[in-house]
């Protein structure tokens, strides 16, 4: 009893200067909380400033630096899937959906539907756009209409018996969909099994210029212009890139 006399005094300091280190940490700590929540605020809210001027990858860059800081927010993982499905990098966006632990959604359907026109397996690709329609969520990015037409423009591809011929309108379809990779990956097909076909090189020039590929896409059209020299779409593609200022 006598010690705790003689020492109270510190005993009480400490105690003090327990209670106060305890109440700075935890100020803190919610003041390094709050300071994240206000970048995280700020890069979403400039993220979908960039959506609305549909620059996706400027949105995209935002987002990923929003879930830098905030990585366990589910939201922002959704919507770094939803702004890579509008750019057409659908790969990249079935992987973020999938990290948010979507399994399966309109998107992720529109994606497999992509992957059986490549194969052109136009039954599944049928299939695949009424479950899409069926799945579909106004928050997400995919669209009705956009499978609509799709299945519109099926109809007309299938009656199509010439056999290159379906596989460009198939590859062009694709690009419409900006769908590029594949749309490339099926245009190589289609020049594998048709060396000489004019189209599917023009086609290929379009699809590696739009992924900003303007040295492919440049030998592909003077492919295009060399079975055919007269073709205009290839040679205003043609002349309209300029190597030396890329």
């Amino acid at each position: 009893m006598q010690w705790f006399k003689d020492h109270l005094g510190l005993l009480i300091l400490t105690i003090f200067c327990v209670i106060i280190m305890v109440t700075l940490g935890w100020v803190i700590s919610v003041g390094i909380q709050t300071l994240e929540q206000g970048q995280v605020s700020d890069y979403t809210f400039r993220a979908e400033e960039a959506i609305k001027r549909e620059n996706y990858l400027e949105a995209y860059d935002l987002l990923q630096r929003a879930l830098a800081v905030a990585p366990t927010d589910r939201d922002i993982t959704l919507r770094l899937g939803d702004v890579a499905f509008l750019n057409g990098s659908y790969k990249v966006a079935v992987t973020h959906y999938k990290q948010a632990g979507v399994q399966r959604n309109a998107e992720i359907i529109f994606y497999q539907t992509l992957e059986a026109l490549r194969q052109l397996d136009f039954t599944t690709a049928l299939s695949e756009i009424e479950l899409a329609r069926l799945a579909i969520d106004p928050e997400r990015p995919l669209a009705e209409e956009t499978l609509l037409s799709m299945k519109e423009e099926l109809a007309v591809i299938q009656s199509v018996e010439n056999h290159g011929l379906l596989m460009a309108q198939t590859a062009h379809l694709l690009i419409d969909l900006n769908a590029l990779f594949l749309a490339e990956s099926l245009l190589e097909d289609l020049i594998n099994e048709f060396p000489n076909y004019r189209d599917a090189y023009y086609l290929l020039g379009v699809t590696q210029l739009n992924q900003g590929d303007q040295i492919a896409a440049k030998a592909s059209l003077e492919q295009a212009l060399q079975l055919d020299p007269n073709y205009t779409p290839a040679r205003e593609l043609y002349e309209g890139i300029d190597l030396d200022n890329d």
